[in-house]
């Protein structure tokens, strides 16, 4: 805590030296931000976004001059949940692109984690880390060296080793009065929501309440009908524009290769020849096709197979188009299965990778009483943004 006394010294005379604005003065500048990127894609804030805004710009005004933060209970971090399509991740971008403030760092949930497991693994060496830290910690001070503000979207967990890593990232956010903003589909008491190890997150659930200000975003508008935050892309002066999530498709094509909608759709099925084994990490995933131009999978390998959201992140570079042909019915896909389903949803729209879903059978994406229900909303919600071939409604 010394350390980081001293590292707040420091910014108040950097700040004093610099004539940066006051902490009133950046808190205007926030949120006049807000209100001006609010217009520009096409909506008004609505109640729960405005206290959110107020929050973050308390937050941010308090970060930038060095001092204790002003957030409810003295708390170091604040905690966005609600339905998806409510604006949460708009609003931590927008925060975070503009804070003026050079140590701090934005990662999805998924590269979070991706990032956490690759340091893990550079860290494996006991002769290469000091005495009595484990990879784990060295992976964690890796992660947060030269932060003072993190931002993660998404905020989820349901795998009971990634809870454990997680309780001790937070333990250690904590612990370096590190501020932390999340938005998550999630209030805390639903995070790891399976019966068998629910329980042993409650004590992660206890700290969450404790640093961080738990704020809900429940307005009754769901922003990405309007495309909120992410306008449509416009033709520059050679006709094209880069790819978005939503050129993407859902085709609707019954009889397989020989359907007339797979040609509808743009597309080409792949021949036997383009087959390829991917080793994006240590299994090995087919693909049937895969180019700079575009990745094509089959479900059953992709999502029913052993892969995790760091082959995705690995992948995602490589290919300017993700096609998944051989989608079954949702009743015929494991819990598993649409896990992995989610996740690549999240990580390509996080991307703004375009994502094409062939499926014999319109794919439902109503609510459900699993224990995945919201995710299966969200997800849903991104998939309705793509174009359909051949589905009805």
């Amino acid at each position: 805590m010394r350390g980081i006394g001293r590292r707040r010294a420091c910014v108040d005379a950097g700040n004093t030296a610099a004539g940066l604005p006051s902490k009133a003065r950046t808190r205007r500048r926030l949120l006049d931000h807000f209100e001006r990127s609010a217009s520009a894609a096409g909506f008004r804030l609505d109640g729960d976004q405005q206290e959110a805004v107020r929050l973050l710009a308390n937050a941010g005004a308090s970060l930038t001059a060095g001092t204790a933060l002003a957030l409810p209970g003295r708390r170091r971090g604040l905690y966005l949940w609600g339905p998806v399509g409510r604006g949460k991740s708009w609003l931590a971008r927008e925060f975070f692109e503009a804070l003026d403030l050079p140590e701090k760092k934005r990662w999805h949930f998924h590269d979070l984690f991706r990032q956490l497991h690759a340091h893990r693994r550079d860290a494996q060496d006991p002769a290469a880390r000091p005495p009595g830290t484990s990879a784990v910690d060295m992976a964690i001070a890796t992660l947060l060296k030269d932060c003072s503000l993190l931002v993660v979207d998404e905020f989820h967990v349901h795998d009971p080793g990634d809870g454990q890593l997680l309780a001790r990232l937070l333990r250690e956010i904590h612990r370096r009065g590190i501020t932390l903003v999340a938005t998550s589909n999630y209030p805390p008491e639903r995070l790891m929501p399976s019966e068998n190890f629910h329980s042993l997150f409650e004590p992660t659930i206890a700290l969450i309440h404790s640093t961080m200000h738990v704020a809900s975003i429940a307005g009754p508008m769901d922003y990405r009908t309007l495309s909120a935050g992410r306008p449509s892309g416009q033709k520059n002066d050679g006709g094209a524009r880069p790819k978005r999530f939503s050129d993407g498709a859902m085709v609707l094509a019954p009889e397989g290769p020989n359907d007339t909608r797979i040609a509808e759709a743009g597309l080409a099925w792949p021949t036997a020849a383009e087959a390829r084994e991917l080793r994006p990490g240590s299994q090995p995933l087919p693909a049937l096709r895969c180019t700079a131009d575009e990745a094509w999978f089959d479900f059953q390998d992709l999502c029913e197979g052993p892969t995790a959201a760091s082959d995705y992140l690995t992948l995602l570079p490589h290919s300017a188009h993700w096609v998944i042909s051989g989608v079954p019915r949702r009743g015929d896909i494991s819990m598993n299965g649409w896990q992995r389903l989610s996740n690549i949803v999240d990580i390509l729209y996080d991307a703004d990778v375009p994502l094409t879903l062939i499926c014999a059978e319109p794919l439902d994406l109503g609510p459900s009483a699993s224990p995945s229900a919201v995710d299966v909303s969200r997800i849903a919600s991104r998939l309705r943004t793509l174009g359909s071939v051949g589905v009805g409604g």
